[in-house]
């Protein structure tokens, strides 16, 4: 038997439009969609329509249809009707059906089935079964994929990386909207809907001159889930996020940052969907544009009112949290008035492990001082590590040791960061102060530190000083504890290190009776110059906490180690363990030279593979005449491409994914 239904508008609502408030960044928060009156004449906040169930043609007699998008339109305060194209799912508590707007005229519908064997019936005699109705189909989901539903609860996906195409629509509503239905009488159902997801709209209409957005993004200040699995009772009108997290950035991931891109030349206006829920301490406001380039912004201010009391329980979780779906609107400003550039990874969800991460790397950090008759050598930096950082480097490489062999100047003042035998000027306290400053003001990064002791003497007389060296590293990080992350786990997540330093240590530098320990992050050592190997992470007691891989080679040809390097960014993108990868692209002889030809063959290579790269560590980091500008931003731009993988509403996953 093959089913329509055709759906009437009967409750076009008004409403006021959004409006802004005195404030040039952040607009007050818009009420939930106008009240009207339900079937029961009780007061309602949902939107009314009729649907009349008749025979007709299912979903197989309309090949290709299924491909249409997926909106409805709420638009200036108003319900507007549905648009050619919009599917949704119909449950009757006993089999679910997809159904897809096929006509409309504003005020009333005719919708195909588009998946389902058996017809909605009216029960003869008995109570016959309530209707249910969930916006958008593509949003249903279980834990198989199949999207099955049955009863008032249905579990649906909110995505952390969503598609300007489905979120604007000429500024229609494309949230999601759950529906209570009365029985079936007559071959018609009266349903009412409301609306599930919050709405944030950032305005970039200000960004200036030269400033193309191509994403905008909504961080959680708190850390809470903005998108992800979630339970909504269309009975009870509640909703409670699932804490179910299989796998970092799966298809059930949560996420406490939502992306919005593919923003087309000219927008002026960006509308990100998110849960219901609290914000406390507000979010992180971050634009991508077309240059690669971050601008951020920070509000405090708290979002949504949450209700704890008389709420019926979900999934056997009495007084579920629920908070009323809201909109907030923000006006970003000026690019020229953010206050933090370049926190891309702000972008990155807090629960995504940092092994899937690609993240650029200033090989020999501190040189950009270098000059002389040694330079050509030792100088391997155009900008210093504070323009680095500005500019989305987050891997720092740095060899200290003491710039003086004079027993009385061996101290912690005088541990200057080397390249070989070459003094950078820079000394390691000063480079980790500038580091920490860093992520004290720009709290949503993470940086990881390198640190090995630089061995080559030029000096009279040198001195033992692997316990002076230890004593002054371990002084150096004990200054700056809070900011330092204690122990690396293999399933650390970026959220874990959000506005600290990742430290390792080629040498050990543990306290008193633990020589062969390290205090913070984690010791880290390889056979110098491999092609490849695999080794660990220790921490204080030596014992093992991450498998690493380690791409090192610098001596022979620039050919060979052209060939490695597609060998071991391969095996990094390819290899879905726990294991941290490290690729560094430096060579020896002229690194002026060498980066030129090694960092553009990188940027080939990152154009033809997909996964992470880990970190990289290269030479000239930002520098357009080494290919450094264009090498950063590819390597940052993989972690979009890797951690979303596309998986927008428009673009769902198929079952199984």
């Amino acid at each position: 038997m093959k089913t329509n239904i055709y759906l009437l508008a009967v409750g076009l609502l008004g409403g006021s439009a959004l409006s802004a408030c005195s404030n040039d960044q952040v607009f007050a928060e818009m009420p939930a969609p106008p009240v009207t009156e339900n079937v029961s004449g009780s007061e309602d906040s949902g939107i009314r329509f009729a649907a009349r169930i008749i025979q007709g043609l299912d979903y197989w007699d309309a090949p290709g249809t299924h491909d249409a998008a997926t909106r409805a339109v709420w638009q200036e305060g108003q319900f507007a009707g549905w648009t050619a194209g919009d599917a949704l799912m119909v449950s009757d508590s006993r089999l679910a059906r997809t159904y897809e707007v096929t006509e409309t005229d504003g005020t009333s519908c005719t919708l195909r089935v588009r998946q389902g064997d058996t017809p909605f019936t009216e029960e003869e005699g008995g109570e016959a079964p309530t209707f249910y109705a969930f916006y958008p189909e593509k949003a249903v989901t279980d834990a198989d994929g199949r999207g099955d539903w049955f009863g008032p609860q249905v579990s649906a996906m909110l995505f952390a990386e969503q598609d300007y195409a489905e979120n604007a629509d000429g500024g229609s509503f494309g949230g999601y909207m759950a529906a209570e239905g009365a029985p079936l009488k007559d071959g018609r159902v009266d349903f009412a809907f409301y609306p599930v997801s919050s709405v944030i709209e950032v305005d970039v209409s200000a960004l200036g001159e030269g400033v193309i957005p191509t994403a905008v993004s909504v961080k959680s200040n708190s850390g809470v889930s903005l998108s992800g699995l979630f339970t909504y009772d269309c009975a009870a009108r509640t909703a409670k996020v699932s804490t179910v997290d299989n796998t970092a950035c799966s298809q059930h991931s949560q996420s406490d940052v939502v992306t919005v891109s593919g923003l087309p030349e000219g927008v002026t206006t960006v509308r990100l969907y998110v849960l219901p829920v609290q914000l406390q301490g507000g979010v992180t406001l971050t634009v991508r544009d077309a240059e690669g380039r971050f601008y951020t912004r920070v509000d405090n201010e708290d979002v949504g009112e949450v209700a704890t009391e008389g709420l019926t329980a979900i999934d056997g979780v009495e007084g579920a949290q629920v908070c009323t779906p809201y909109y907030k609107r923000y006006v970003f400003g000026t690019a020229a008035d953010a206050p933090r550039i370049n926190n891309w990874m702000a972008t990155i969800p807090g629960n995504v492990r940092l092994k899937m991460l690609s993240i650029p790397g200033a090989h020999d950090a501190a040189t950009s001082g270098v000059s002389g008759l040694l330079a050509g050598s030792a100088k391997t930096q155009t900008y210093d590590i504070a323009t680095q950082l500005a500019g989305g480097v987050r891997a720092f490489d740095l060899r200290p040791r003491y710039n003086s062999n004079k027993q009385e100047d061996i101290e912690l003042e005088n541990l200057e960061i080397y390249h070989g035998p070459v003094a950078t000027g820079v000394r390691l306290k000063d480079a980790i102060q500038t580091m920490v400053d860093f992520v004290e003001n720009n709290p949503t990064e993470c940086l990881y530190v390198r640190i090995k002791k630089e061995n080559s003497k030029l000096l009279v007389e040198p001195t033992d000083q692997s316990l002076t060296w230890r004593t002054s590293v371990r002084t150096c990080l004990h200054g700056n504890a809070p900011y330092l992350v204690k122990k690396i786990l293999p399933k650390m997540t970026l959220a874990d290190c959000r506005g600290k330093l990742l430290v390792t240590a080629d040498n050990p530098y543990g306290e008193e009776g633990n020589l062969e320990g390290v205090v913070y992050g984690g010791r880290l050592s390889w056979t110098d110059n491999t092609k490849g190997t695999n080794t660990v992470i220790n921490h204080q007691n030596g014992s093992k906490t991450v498998d690493v891989y380690v791409q090192d080679f610098y001596s022979g040809s620039v050919d060979e180690k052209v060939e490695i390097l597609n060998g071991s960014l391969g095996k990094a993108a390819a290899d879905p363990s726990d294991r941290w990868y490290f690729n560094f692209l430096n060579f020896s002889g002229s690194p002026s030279s060498s980066a030129k030809t090694i960092n553009e063959h990188a940027l080939g290579l990152i154009a033809e593979q997909t996964g992470r790269l880990g970190l990289v560590f290269y030479d000239f980091c930002l520098d357009d005449e080494h290919h450094g500008g264009a090498l950063n931003k590819a390597i940052i731009a993989r972690n979009f491409k890797y951690v979303f993988d596309g998986r927008t509403r428009r673009k769902a996953p198929a079952a199984g994914e």
